[in-house]
């Protein structure tokens, strides 16, 4: 073990080549706090919830939203419903996707992506687009007497 005393700038913070800490550990103080307060918690666990809810709510709503995850997974596409023709076209573009893998112009990130696509027709145009009941036609191409209003 050596003994001498670490490296530091004239600043006093650790020279390149000397980090000091390794990223993400803690101390013994630290560790021990957070130890006391997980106790703590343990043993009022319903009391302080149902405090915090009561009287702290939108403390207690941010505390809820830290444990819900912040984008929710697309659902993957149920192939059993898929036609004899979709299914054929998932597999060409699954095995063009495995292909640039294996070329190493993709990675597996891309055969992700076509396994992912709806096969329709509006995803064979180049990208699935999303019908929110509005028109796709940008808003100066419409025309005055299209009769609907532009808010």
């Amino acid at each position: 073990m050596d003994d001498a005393a670490p490296i530091r700038d004239p600043d006093g913070r650790f020279a390149a080549g000397n980090p000091g800490r390794p990223r993400g550990s803690r101390n013994r103080m630290t560790h021990r706090l957070a130890m006391a307060l997980l106790e703590d918690f343990s043993g009022y666990e319903a009391e302080t919830l149902s405090r915090l809810r009561e009287w702290f709510f939108p403390q207690y709503v941010q505390l809820m939203a830290r444990f819900v995850p912040r984008q929710t997974a697309a659902a993957r596409p149920d192939f059993a419903d898929y036609s004899p023709a979709e299914r054929q076209a998932v597999l060409a573009a699954a095995r063009q996707a495995l292909a640039r893998i294996e070329r190493g112009e993709a990675g597996l990130d891309g055969l992700l992506t076509v396994l992912e696509q709806d096969p329709s027709g509006a995803a064979k145009m180049g990208a699935a687009t999303v019908d929110y009941g509005e028109s796709t036609v940008p808003t100066e191409a419409r025309g005055a007497d299209d009769g609907r209003e532009i808010t």
